[in-house]
């Protein structure tokens, strides 16, 4: 991975440019590697996962989510009070 950083100008470029430290370019550009082989079908193991599988948003939405649950739920018992 080393070699193919040193080779690729804009790469590196971009490492800086990031702040990113040696390992995380070397991760990134690892997982970068590994989507186009997969998207070429080169290999057939899928890659990593390269985007988050849940975001902020969505772990803020389930919460809300849960909060309307109860709600519903202590009224729907007869509670007056949350």
């Amino acid at each position: 991975m080393d070699t193919a950083i040193g080779a690729n100008k804009p790469f590196r470029a971009a490492v800086r440019q990031q702040q990113w430290t040696l390992e995380r370019g070397t991760d990134i550009f690892a997982r970068y590697i590994d989507d186009v082989l997969y998207q070429n079908g080169v290999y057939l193991s899928p890659p990593d996962l390269f985007y988050r599988v849940v975001d902020r948003w969505e772990i803020m939405l389930l919460g809300v989510v849960g909060v309307i649950f109860v709600f519903l739920l202590k009224s729907s018992l007869g509670f007056s009070r949350i």
